[in-house]
């Protein structure tokens, strides 16, 4: 960050002065003017959504692979049986 990026005592002095009510807006906007939309202000309680729904998609992800594993383990076990039954079958035709 460099000097410029910095809030002088006045800069801030006035941001305080001029609004009559600090919102997270208002901080947002005052810090992405100051640093050219480097720097932006992100409520917390959003941060917090995003991580629960995240570990929400996390868990349905692996509840989703656990059911294709279960189903792929019944098919696996159904395609073992029908290939040892073609297995027996087609001995007959090698005499």
């Amino acid at each position: 960050m460099s000097k410029n990026n910095f809030y002088t005592f006045e800069e801030l002095k006035d941001f305080t002065n001029n609004f009559t009510d600090l919102t997270i807006i208002n901080v947002t906007k005052f810090i992405e003017t100051k640093t050219n939309k480097k720097h932006t202000v992100i409520e917390r309680q959003l941060v917090c959504d995003l991580n629960k729904q995240l570990f929400d998609n996390t868990i349905a992800v692996f509840e989703i692979q656990k059911f294709l594993n279960e189903i792929w383990s019944k098919v696996t076990v159904k395609n073992n049986i029908t290939i040892d039954r073609w297995k027996e079958q087609l001995k007959i035709f090698e005499t």
